[in-house]
């Protein structure tokens, strides 16, 4: 049993619970039964949702991403149903789920459940690659060129080969998760720029915020009190907290976590670690995380761009500071 499976073992008593809570629903919440339920009839029948035909009509926001607008909408309209409300939003290769306090207790854990069914389902591993795509990919390169990786913690899916100019950072990054090469242009490489293939972990074949991080963006100046005011906005109940374990800090996706959903002791934790070493590595992950997040940044669902915004602009501004 895969892990999609196994959610939907824990999804089908959930839909049933919201089911017998809404008694007689709305039209609305009626209708996204039926598409949850058609979702866990095909994971129980041995089929992946995602190859059902996709003839939702308002494929508004994702129309690239097959049943995303829809199942956003289903969640949406259950989470209204029941005195709650789902944010949803992508993440990564998947649509990230998160769902607010319901009316009960009961309702939560059910929307929560059906939550991460939607998030497990959103994406197949989609542009994965094989050793046979990755042969066939290399065998176009020159011979020749060096082969590099994005570096962080933990492992993924290869989704992407490509060729790019990279440098060396001119600090030394050994024994740490970070990469020793930077893509070019990049105002912290020292020597000439290579030419390197990169297996890339985005489908899109771009690397911005993954290896490197691109100079001559233009930065806002702010005041501190500008600063406050954005690292203050989020934490006053428009993010939803979470119990962080180990040392997040030590990981792109811990620190991610942290902006995301920590809360004020762990998000000022992460400022304080920012002023200690602005050019370590706790600030390069923060700046990966904002090369990444920022065409969502006109997002109205996307909650902790204020936050992403404030340690953004702090590692820039104590980066500027003479060691």
């Amino acid at each position: 049993m895969n892990d999609l499976q196994r959610a939907a073992t824990r999804a089908r008593p959930a839909l049933a619970v919201l089911t017998a809570e809404l008694g007689e629903p709305s039209p609305d919440a009626a209708r996204a039964l039926v598409i949850l339920g058609q979702m866990l009839d095909d994971i129980e029948a041995g089929r992946h949702p995602l190859d059902r035909p996709d003839d939702w009509p308002l494929r508004d926001h994702w129309p690239g991403r097959p049943h995303w607008d829809r199942w956003r909408w289903a969640i949406k309209a259950l989470a209204d149903a029941c005195g709650a409300t789902a944010h949803c939003s992508p993440k990564y290769q998947y649509m990230r789920v998160d769902v607010r306090q319901a009316r009960s207790d009961a309702l939560t854990v059910a929307l929560d459940d059906i939550g991460c069914l939607i998030e497990l389902a959103s994406d197949r591993e989609r542009g994965a690659m094989t050793v046979a795509d990755l042969i066939e990919q290399l065998r176009e390169l020159p011979p020749d060129l060096p082969v590099m990786l994005p570096c962080e913690a933990g492992i993924d899916h290869a989704r992407a080969v490509r060729v790019a100019d990279v440098a060396r950072h001119r600090r030394d990054w050994t024994w740490t998760p970070v990469g020793q090469y930077r893509e070019t242009p990049h105002e912290d490489t020292v020597g000439p720029p290579i030419r390197a293939a990169i297996i890339d972990l985005e489908p899109t074949g771009t690397i911005d915020g993954l290896i490197g991080l691109f100079a001559g963006r233009a930065t806002p100046a702010l005041t501190i009190d500008d600063m406050n005011e954005i690292a203050a906005a989020g934490w006053a109940g428009e993010l939803e907290s979470v119990r962080l374990s180990g040392d997040p800090l030590r990981s792109l996706a811990g620190v991610d976590e942290i902006i995301n959903r920590g809360d004020h002791k762990a998000f000022t934790g992460l400022l304080h670690a920012i002023i200690e070493q602005p050019g370590g590595p706790v600030a390069d992950r923060v700046r990966v995380l904002y090369e990444r997040a920022q065409h969502r940044a006109a997002d109205p669902e996307f909650a902790a761009w204020p936050q992403y915004q404030a340690a953004y602009w702090l590692a820039v501004a104590m980066g500027q500071f003479r060691q």
